[in-house]
């Protein structure tokens, strides 16, 4: 919920930040996907190098010490994660979709004879805010469904 940065100065309650967090190969091995095999080969979920963004609102300001308004999932340690370090930018909010879903619906896909690591087709994206789909049913596909945006539900869904 909370973490100190290294000039907290331009932030304050209430704008909207993103945590640019590196994947390093300490992390990779703190979070043990560092001897994932499949087929028996290495399989890794995310690559080394990547960034993955995370986005929250500031709920307080003390100092340097910043407290989010949704708490973070995953370990930010700067001992896995220097260098380079995690970022904390101030953002302008993407305009979004709000208070809407999609609702019992199935999708069924056309055979794809490709890789798993190749792209497949899409089943379902939502980018929004405060919205939901529930009693999906999603036949043959593969890592078809992504999700970002603020307050998301999924029910139901298979």
């Amino acid at each position: 919920m909370a973490f100190a940065v290294a000039d907290a100065t331009g932030l304050a309650v209430g704008d909207t930040i993103s945590i640019r967090k590196p994947v390093t190969r300490a992390w990779v091995e703190f979070m043990q996907m560092h001897d994932l095999v499949r087929d028996g080969r290495a399989q890794t979920w995310i690559p080394i190098g990547r960034t993955v963004n995370t986005e929250r609102r500031i709920a307080a300001v003390a100092g340097n010490r910043i407290t989010l308004d949704v708490p973070l999932a995953d370990s930010y340690d700067a001992k896995v994660l220097n260098p380079p370090g995690t970022g904390v930018v101030k953002i302008r909010p993407p305009a979004r979709v709000s208070q809407c879903g999609v609702e019992s619906l199935h999708i069924e896909s056309p055979p794809q004879p490709i890789s798993h690591s190749r792209p497949h087709y899409t089943a379902l994206r939502v980018n929004g805010e405060d919205c939901w789909a529930r009693d999906i049913v999603i036949d043959e596909t593969m890592n078809s469904v992504a999700v970002s945006g603020r307050r998301i539900t999924l029910q139901r869904s298979r």
